[in-house]
């Protein structure tokens, strides 16, 4: 009992002694004994007894139930009364104090325990009461919901805090009125009025709504609720009250609202919309998706996007894609998706993962926009601009090939007459040979730069391309303008197309001869300035250059004494169709083709310009970490390999067929030879030709190299292929090849070429 804390207040000492005694025998502890009101007060303040023992009637200004009222309100503890007068008035006054209990005087101790037990089990279900209530008030108070509490009259008995502010009446005000009365005017969704669905509820308990309405509280607040209910009933069964919630739902028509919009725009959206799981099935397609690829909702849905979904969505099995999902980001660029009807789709598309709280990806969104008029477009303009150039190369082109065909002429007729002297007829053939490479030098330059060539990367001297080229951006400029060579003699090789190169000192030359022969331009020393150099970037670099990468480089600087750029203007050169020429005069991507060059090959370009004063692009562009083996065939033709297979040649041009032909024959080959596809099959099967390996032109009427490859491997499992091709206007079938890394032989090809792959081929 050591809880048990009690306060004696008695202004009669000897029953005051006695009822101590008492009380420590019971096991109580009594904390003290006063006489008067005031002390009682101060003491119990300050001892916070778990009980007091109170005399109705004590000396002083404060009787006992004085006393008590004051204790009860500043301290709540629980007070049982001690008295000798039971008269009805004293009782009565009592009362208002809510005592626990009364003992009358004379007591025993069975009394005294009975009522002291009793007053403290009754204050500490109190407490556990008042908690509850404390804990049920807060819930009430702190819910979206308005929540009404009615006795079986309808007069109100509780509003919650959203209640109070729904009905724009505080609790005070509500408390004993109808329930009707405070919550009166309800409308219908349409906004039509309304039977009061309370009333409805108060006549028919039972039934509860599932319908919207819209209630309007004094201060013409409007809300749209859903109401509910439910009835307080007795032990015995009887109605004591009654529960009312409205629920706002103006949030849940929001979200339905926007919702429903967010429907009809991904419904209406011209990109298309699919949503994954991340073991690939698709749940979800928008209408522009059967506008795009051709495929149906039907045909795609619970469809596994990673295998009936590979055409579709292009390269959603890439590693690239995949390894970007599971980490969380979002992958952008461009896929090649394949339309029912079998043609590509060229879409620029987001891959972006929905990831759940726990960061698990959950599902994948894909947003495709069909880009394959624009880039069809793009390509058209590029090569439109890529042929302005070349027409003003044409009058030079002409002149070069003019000599190169007077010396392969001239050597040719001269070495026709001189067939008893055998080394002044080497001699000449040799010089027409240099004269056909110089020719298919410039062939190859001019493919490089209308981008008909085959573009493959390889080892390259940045110094011997500009030199290469030097001759044609002369040709661009004209005599009014000169170029300038700093080349450094050391410079490191680079992996690049050598195409790719010149493009880049074309485009350039192009915009410097352009801004150097604007009206504007003062400078009178016209000139371009070509320089190299080795690189290293460093951090410095870095912290100036944003997103450049540390490493070995070499620098390509290209600069002239133009108007120069406008500030301004600077930050959107690279931008695609973006130009400063007047209409008619330029395509805006010249730049943008540079930019996009030196990116794909991991290397940066930047600009410095003041205007008037010129303009210096500067390129920056990885160097080889490792030398590759020289391709370069240095054999003459007295050491050509010689061989013994069988060989089958399909070739339409019949003057390559017939040089071809002739040449493995002399090298002691043994030869079959077809016009085409269709033809070199036909023979094959009639003939019953077994030979060691088909040499084969890629683009041919009829039938294409590519297929009738896989015609003979199926009649001639295992024989051998070496593809060959020139200029082509398809030239993504040669790209097919080289991607798939199939022996192939460029045209013009030399003798020495031919074998040398020939061997190659045969011999491993």
């Amino acid at each position: 009992m050591q809880d048990k804390r009690v306060l004696i207040v008695e202004d009669e000492s000897i029953v005051a002694m006695e009822i101590e005694e008492r009380l420590k025998t019971m096991g109580y502890c009594v904390v003290g004994t006063v006489v008067g009101g005031e002390e009682a007060i101060s003491v119990a303040e300050r001892e916070k007894p778990n009980i007091i023992l109170m005399d109705i009637i004590l000396r002083g200004e404060l009787d006992g139930v004085a006393t008590a009222e004051i204790i009860h309100k500043n301290l709540q503890l629980p007070i049982v009364y001690l008295t000798a007068h039971s008269d009805e008035a004293t009782l009565q006054r009592a009362k208002t104090t809510q005592p626990y209990g009364y003992v009358i005087k004379p007591f025993n101790e069975t009394d005294l325990y009975t009522a002291i037990e009793m007053a403290l089990y009754k204050h500490q279900a109190e407490i556990q009461l008042r908690h509850s209530e404390k804990i049920l008030s807060t819930t009430l108070n702190n819910i979206s919901d308005a929540v009404i509490t009615c006795l079986p009259d309808t007069t109100i008995r509780f509003l919650n805090r959203t209640a109070q502010q729904m009905s724009n009446t505080s609790i005070e005000e509500a408390l004993g009125k109808p329930v009707m009365e405070v919550f009166s005017n309800f409308k219908n969704i349409s906004g039509t009025e309304y039977m009061n669905p309370i009333m409805h509820i108060l006549n028919n308990p039972d039934i509860g709504f599932d319908e919207v309405f819209i209630y309007s509280n004094n201060a013409g607040q409007n809300f749209p609720v859903k109401l509910t209910s439910s009835t307080i009933l007795t032990d015995e069964g009887t109605v004591e009250g009654l529960v009312l919630v409205l629920h706002n739902v103006e949030e849940s028509l929001k979200s339905e609202r926007l919702k429903a919009r967010m429907d009809m725009v991904i419904d209406q959206a011209a990109e298309l919309i699919t949503i994954i799981r991340p073991g690939g099935e698709i749940i979800y397609v928008n209408p522009a998706f059967e506008l795009i690829t051709g495929y149906s909702q039907d045909e795609v849905i619970s469809k596994n996007a990673f295998t009936f979904g590979r055409d579709i969505l292009g390269i959603i099995n890439s590693p690239e894609i995949k390894d970007a999902l599971m980490k969380g980001d979002t992958w952008k660029g461009d896929v090649i998706a394949r339309h029912k009807k079998g043609h590509n789709i060229s879409l620029e598309s987001i891959f972006s993962p929905l990831v759940d709280s726990r960061g698990r990806v959950v599902n994948v969104v894909v947003l495709g926009r069909d880009v394959s008029t624009e880039r069809r477009l793009a390509e058209q303009l590029r090569q439109a601009q890529k042929l302005e150039a070349v027409g003003q190369l044409a009058g030079g082109i002409a002149h070069d090939f003019n000599n190169l065909l007077t010396v392969i002429n001239g050597y040719a007729e001269f070495a026709l007459g001189q067939t008893e002297n055998l080394s002044v007829m080497m001699n000449a053939l040799r010089e027409i040979q240099k004269a056909g490479k110089r020719a298919a030098s410039l062939t190859s330059q001019l493919l490089g730069f209308s981008r008909k060539q085959i573009m493959k990367p390889r080892e390259i001297d940045v110094n011997q391309i500009i030199r290469e080229t030097d001759k044609m951006l002369n040709r661009l400029i004209g005599e009014d303008i000169s170029i300038t060579m700093e080349l450094a003699p050391d410079l490191k090789s680079i992996l690049a197309d050598p195409g790719q190169i010149q493009q880049i000192l074309i485009n350039l030359t192009v915009n410097a001869r352009d801004a150097i022969r604007h009206e504007d331009n003062r400078n009178n020393n016209k000139m371009i300035v070509i320089g190299t150099s080795n690189f290293e970037i460093d951090e410095d670099f870095i912290k100036n250059f944003p997103g450049s990468k540390k490493g070995r480089y070499i620098r390509i600087r290209f600069q002239d004494n133009g108007i120069g750029i406008e500030p301004k203007l600077q930050d959107k050169i690279f931008e695609p169709f973006f130009t400063t020429k007047e209409v008619g005069e330029g395509t805006g991507l010249g730049l943008s083709m540079i930019y996009g060059i030196v990116k794909q090959n991991h290397g940066n370009i930047y600009v410095e310009s003041e205007k008037g004063k010129g303009t210096c692009f500067y390129i920056y562009w990885p160097v080889l970490k490792q030398t590759r083996k020289c391709d370069n065939d240095t054999r003459v033709i007295g050491k050509l390999a010689r061989g013994h297979e069988r060989v089958l040649v399909v070739e339409d041009d019949i003057s390559v067929r017939e040089f071809a032909v002739e040449a493995l024959r002399s090298l002691g080959y043994v030869v079959f030879e077809a016009s085409d596809g269709v033809r070199a099959i036909d023979k094959t099967v009639k003939e019953n030709l077994d030979f060691d390996i088909l040499m084969t032109d890629i683009v041919m009427p009829d039938m294409g190299g590519r297929e009738l490859a896989e015609r003979m491997q199926e009649l001639r499992p295992g024989v051998k292929v070496l593809f060959t091709s020139g200029y082509t206007d398809d030239s993504k079938l040669i790209e097919g090849v080289i991607e798939k890394n199939l022996p192939f032989l460029q045209k013009p090809y030399s003798v020495s070429d031919l074998t040398s792959k020939l061997r190659n081929i045969l011999d491993n």
